[in-house]
């Protein structure tokens, strides 16, 4: 007499219409015709929905179904909200005692309550952390946090494919100039310098990043070489190709290894710490194989993978002695010794490094630039908006597949995301989760996730 349906579909099922009209099938054919003839069948489901259209929206729109989030209304005034998360950032980056740090923080949202809720009510009043004040304050911690996952799981309003994929402009760029840090100043806070060489047929493009332990970034310096506007053929002329990109690669990585950069307030002198090299353009490879080799585990080489969803990165189990990091790989050294090449995947890769550029210039993992303003990197801006993205849904959900512009270029772009690989492979991670979270117990309601 009475069927309740708990979570009755997937992320991944969400995404395929296949799966979802078979379990819509499933749900009204043989789920309803389990009471006996004259026996009347009750049937309830408790459901989030992932995205538009899918099973969890079928069943809300043809049941009569309720939507329940963790505000029943969001805030009127989001301006003062994103200040709130600006200081809780420079909080969270100024102080590491995690008591202190969240005193500051509930001390910032109380002073500044009243223009902070307006507008703004709790479904449940006591749904917040004991490191937290409010249940507003707590859901938007979730909202700035992860803002995909807070509509769909937390209010069951999942954000449109097409809004998701939002593209780079020069805004972006501009507002994450850092004007106290000047060329080849590494923030105090960094532990790893990384750097990415793009190799074309008339030069070398090549993008130096500073990163702290949590995936903050910072751009310090990069060019092109031969210097001065300089091609192949005025470098080494009556050369092959092959040949002068030994040359010019073997000067690049020598010029590089010996530059020294200085961290801020206190000078001290620091290195690259490790340096990724593109080996995809035609009969090359080997040739640039051959000139990491002089350089082994500093210059490596890496090839682009950059495949749509109907194909996985990961389609295979790890090899003995294979190297792994989130989207990339590095297979084991065989008994030839020779140079391991990176592989990882582009389309991964290039949409990390724009959410680290569209985050707030003092959010956690944000990604920055040396002092200067858009004229001074005009070119190197160029390429960072020579790519764009759209979403794509194959066989393994739904990605951003990247593109180049037609006309426009992308090297120092293509510089940058190979800088942040190398940065994965010298053990930077991205924080999961939040400090406040770490001793709570998540737990799940009927219609939201809660922490």
């Amino acid at each position: 007499t009475f069927v309740l349906i708990d979570d009755p579909q997937t992320n991944k099922s969400a995404r395929s219409e296949t799966q979802t009209t078979a379990r819509w099938e499933n749900i009204t054919s043989s789920m309803k015709g389990l009471a006996g003839p004259g026996v009347d069948l009750a049937m309830v489901a408790t459901i989030t929905v992932f995205r538009k259209g899918d099973l969890a929206e079928r069943i809300l729109e043809n049941w009569n179904g309720k939507r329940f989030g963790i505000l029943r209304s969001m805030p009127t005034n989001m301006k003062a909200w994103d200040e709130y998360n600006e200081e809780c950032q420079r909080i969270k980056r100024g102080v590491t005692n995690i008591p202190e740090r969240n005193r500051l923080i509930n001390a910032y949202y109380a002073e500044h309550r009243e223009e902070l809720d307006a507008g703004a009510e709790a479904a449940w009043e006591s749904n917040f952390t004991p490191n937290e004040v409010s249940a507003i304050q707590h859901a938007m911690h979730l909202y700035y946090f992860d803002r995909k996952a807070f509509w769909s799981e937390y209010m069951n309003l999942p954000v449109n494919e097409e809004e998701d994929a939002e593209n780079l402009t020069l805004d972006d760029l501009e507002r994450k100039i850092r004007p106290e840090l000047k060329k080849g100043v590494v923030p105090v806070d960094a532990v790893k310098i990384t750097a990415g060489i793009d190799v074309q047929e008339t030069c070398l493009f090549w993008c130096v990043t500073a990163w702290g332990a949590d995936f903050t970034g910072h751009v310090i310096d990069y060019g092109r070489f031969p210097k001065g506007g300089r091609t192949f053929d005025s470098y080494c002329p009556n050369k092959g190709l092959e040949e002068q990109i030994s040359i010019c690669l073997t000067d690049l990585a020598a010029e590089l290894k010996d530059t020294t950069y200085y961290r801020d307030v206190n000078r001290e002198p620091l290195a690259i710490d490790k340096v990724i090299v593109d080996a995809n353009l035609g009969t090359v490879k080997e040739h640039v194989e051959k000139v990491c080799r002089r350089y082994r585990g500093w210059l490596e080489p890496t090839n682009g993978w950059g495949h749509g969803p109907d194909r996985r990165f990961f389609a295979r189990a790890a090899a003995p002695g294979e190297e792994r990091g989130p989207e990339w790989r590095k297979p084991a050294l065989e008994v030839r010794g020779i140079v391991r090449i990176y592989t990882y995947n582009t389309n991964y890769w290039k949409s990390f490094v724009r959410q680290r550029i569209k985050s707030g210039i003092h959010a956690r993992a944000t990604l920055t630039f040396y002092a200067g303003d858009a004229i001074k990197h005009q070119r190197f801006f160029q390429h960072l908006l020579g790519e764009c993205s759209s979403k794509l849904t194959g066989q393994y959900g739904t990605i951003d597949k990247w593109m180049l512009r037609p006309g426009e270029p992308n090297h120092w772009w293509d510089c940058l995301v190979m800088s942040t690989v190398a940065a994965s492979a010298c053990k930077i991670r991205l924080a999961t989760t939040d400090d406040r979270d770490q001793n709570h117990v998540k737990k799940k309601t009927r219609f939201c996730k809660t922490f």
